[in-house]
């Protein structure tokens, strides 16, 4: 599980209300694994936190405070202490009980407790959710919009449709969903299904072409721009005017030596 979804399982816990605003700000912090890493993050969403090494854990106990270790290389937070034993979770949010002399023997002595007294929000929750809401919507508009494009195009010019312009209709439908997913990257907007594409790639990160010196024509127009740009419009010419096959087609051929350097580029730069 990545480090970004895990302090979001973490907020969960802690019953603070998210979003990915403040997430895509340090999702790419280079040790956003480590307990420093949980730190810097929880600061972030404004819980109050410090780190410290205890050789003696019965004080967290008498005082029911909650605090992160790590047992078996993973981390475990504590959450309630009820008799002799401890309510915990794993960051990945699996939930369990443990007697406390047990977990004390297994549990590292690197701790970062968490105190009481922050608020059950993230900072500027409510104009994040809206914000984020919003985008929902726009994704939501543009997807259906799409779809009522092709549902209008094959309905109108069913008779028009020849066996080879159904499968190029829908290889650009695809790049026009590509472009999208790396439109969203670009932005540091978090998409599952995009981070999912981009953890195949063992090398490298998605990240590393979308904002390279290359992902961009004159420094202006980024190229997942360009690629969404085109594949809307092939994708609208070909359901409104079918006829125009011939001449996307010449396009189509035209620049393709583009996509040529496009992977060159990627892999040698």
């Amino acid at each position: 599980m990545k480090p970004e979804k895990k302090i979001l399982n973490l907020l969960t816990l802690l019953g603070v209300k998210h979003t990915n605003k403040v997430l895509n700000s340090i999702k790419f912090h280079p040790n956003l694994s480590s307990l420093w890493g949980i730190s810097v993050a929880l600061n972030k969403y404004g819980i109050p936190n410090n780190a410290i090494k205890l050789h003696d854990f019965s004080a967290l106990r008498t005082n029911n405070t909650r605090f992160i270790s790590s047992v078996s290389g993973r981390f475990v937070i504590c959450l309630k202490y009820t008799g002799n034993k401890v309510h915990c979770a794993f960051l990945n949010g699996k939930q369990f009980d443990i007697l406390w002399d047990d977990f004390c023997q297994v549990a590292d002595h690197n701790i970062l407790i968490i105190h009481d007294g922050y608020t059950s929000k993230e900072p500027g929750y409510d104009a994040n959710i809206v914000a984020e809401r919003k985008h929902i919507a726009k994704q939501l508009l543009i997807f259906t919009s799409l779809f009522c494009l092709l549902l209008i195009g094959i309905i109108y010019n069913f008779v028009d449709y020849s066996l080879i312009l159904i499968p190029i209709i829908f290889i650009n439908i695809i790049g026009l969903a590509i472009s999208f997913l790396l439109i969203q990257k670009q932005l540091d907007i978090h998409n599952t299904v995009s981070d999912k594409i981009c953890g195949f790639i063992k090398e490298s990160k998605c990240e590393d072409v979308t904002k390279s010196k290359g992902s961009k024509v004159f420094g202006i127009v980024s190229l997942s721009e360009i690629g969404f740009s085109y594949f809307l419009v092939n994708t609208i010419m070909l359901l409104a005017i079918p006829k125009t096959i011939l001449t996307i087609s010449i396009i189509s051929i035209c620049v393709l030596p583009f996509s040529f350097w496009s992977v060159w580029y990627q892999k040698y730069k």
